[in-house]
């Protein structure tokens, strides 16, 4: 029961942070810093492709996702 409460108060907090702020950041995740940069470099990378080449990629449908 503690745990609920402990979870509920942390999904108000993200809501709370979304909804005033616009972002949140996690620290304590495990996710290496080497993988954080590479996903950082790609995404650079992939932004600053020309418009047409990002309409080469092709995008499946997922389900809960809106692109």
């Amino acid at each position: 029961m503690a745990q609920d409460l402990a979870v509920g108060e942390v999904v108000k907090q993200l809501d709370q942070a979304c909804r005033e702020t616009g972002f949140f950041y996690v620290k304590g995740h495990g996710v290496p810093e080497s993988l954080m940069k590479e996903v950082r470099t790609m995404g650079h990378q992939f932004f600053n492709l020309p418009y047409e080449e990002k309409l080469k990629i092709k995008m499946t449908p997922a389900a809960g996702y809106r692109f």
